[in-house]
């Protein structure tokens, strides 16, 4: 079991949950957009900036792997 940095609730770290890039893992959207803006005056980022980041992360590895041929 995980525990939410923002509320402070145990969650199971296998099942879904919310990961930001350098805050880490909360149970909810509404705890990491809350941390974000803690963090917002530190950083400038928000939560809408880190998920495009963590999306395009995602796309360059799935396209990374689809642009291999299959070794035989």
């Amino acid at each position: 079991m995980a525990k939410c940095q923002t509320c402070g609730r145990l969650f199971d770290e296998r099942a879904y949950q919310v990961i930001v890039w350098e805050l880490g893992s909360f149970d909810s959207v509404d705890c990491a957009e809350k941390a974000l803006r803690r963090r917002k005056p530190q950083s400038g980022g928000d939560l809408a900036d880190a998920l495009v980041r963590a999306a395009s992360h995602l796309q360059l590895h799935a396209g990374s792997r689809a642009a291999k041929p299959a070794e035989r």
